[in-house]
């Protein structure tokens, strides 16, 4: 096939959660959970990094893509610079590997290593890669992402037949500093909000019974972090799990029956739709959450031969109230945040997308 149809078969989804038929809840992760867990035939797996510039509003993402059920290893970067011209660009990356007694991923020249506990470096060297959305030009980062919130591990989710999804949230809230590059632009960041997590299981991203995803990171007040993961399949309930961060502990968890997801409207990022407004309502523990995501930017990452279905990553503002113990309430106002969609027939149809 021709390559941009092999790659966009194996890059990956960023930050993509879980999946089960019984739902599942979140417990304190370690350094082990964070090393290679998938071997083997139909397996995948992935790291994921997100930093937000707070000066400029860019956003850079990369993934790390070890193993892929449907295709060989790939990086995939994803860019929203300020005033348009958001890319996502892939590069297939041969004699990937990593390690299974500590973070240490390497795929050619692309790296993720924990340099000291909590502490990781992201390298990523991108040349002659492929325009998935955009236009095709040299990525580099070197980046430096430290823990301010204490990890978290969801999963393993079943999916059935023997498929299941294993998601580590090693750094719900991170601050990231150092480079990265995207063209002729270089942006220096210090200190700048970040997320890191890695997915792995016997599953894949196209075909089988994963039928889309909800999935979002926001950053709010006090050193806080919202981390949202849901799936949906293509028969049953959704599945998934919220965690409230705070700097010292997970401040309250709660499962997709207790979360109310509300998308609202339809804008479109190339060839994929997907909704610029998100209402998340729940209860976590004895904090509830109120919260409205606004789409500032947004690009696809294609994983399906047929060009049908992408994760669509948007970068967005977020604004509403937590309210915590004994009432008290606190207000969000314009905190960063990332979300994702996954725009598949399946998800468009069930979301009265346009054209669906």
């Amino acid at each position: 096939m021709p390559a941009r149809a092999a790659l966009a078969l194996v890059v990956l989804a960023a930050a993509a959660p879980l999946a089960s038929s019984a739902e599942v809840g979140a417990r304190d992760a370690t350094t082990r959970d964070n090393v290679e867990r998938s071997r083997g035939a139909g397996t995948t797996e992935w790291w994921f990094t997100g930093v937000i510039d707070p000066v400029s509003g860019e956003a850079f993402a990369a993934s790390l893509g070890t193993r892929m059920a449907s295709g060989p290893p790939a990086t995939a970067v994803l860019s929203l610079p300020p005033g348009g011209g958001e890319r996502t660009l892939g590069h297939l990356r041969l004699g990937a590997r990593a390690s299974r007694d500590r973070v240490d991923v390497r795929m050619g020249s692309d790296s993720l290593r924990e340099v000291s506990p909590g502490v990781y470096r992201l390298r990523v060297r991108g040349r002659s890669g492929f325009a998935l959305h955009g236009r095709a030009t040299d990525v580099s980062a070197d980046l430096v992402i430290r823990r301010t919130a204490p990890g978290f591990v969801a999963g393993p989710m079943r999916l059935g037949k023997g498929q299941y999804v294993g998601w580590t949230v090693a750094a719900p809230r991170a601050t990231a500093t150092g480079t990265f590059r995207v063209g002729g632009r270089t942006v220096r960041v210090k200190n700048a909000p970040a997320y890191h997590d890695h997915n792995w299981g016997r599953f894949s991203l196209s075909g089988g019974r994963l039928a889309g995803w909800d999935w979002s990171q926001a950053f709010l007040p006090s050193g806080r972090a919202l981390t949202v993961g849901v799936v949906k399949g293509i028969t049953g309930p959704p599945d998934g799990v919220a965690v409230l961060s705070g700097p010292a502990r997970r401040l309250g968890t709660a499962r997709s029956a207790d979360l109310d997801i509300d998308y609202r409207g339809w804008s479109r990022a190339g060839a994929f739709v997907y909704p610029p407004t998100m209402r998340q309502r729940g209860s976590l523990g004895r904090f509830r959450v109120d919260l409205t995501y606004t789409a500032r930017r947004a690009t696809p990452l294609p994983f399906d031969r047929t060009g049908r279905s992408a994760l669509v990553e948007v970068l967005a503002r977020v604004n509403g109230t937590i309210t915590g113990p004994g009432g008290r309430v606190q207000k969000v106002t314009d905190a960063p945040a990332f979300y994702e969609y996954q725009s598949t027939p399946v998800s468009r149809r069930r979301d009265g997308a346009p054209g669906a």
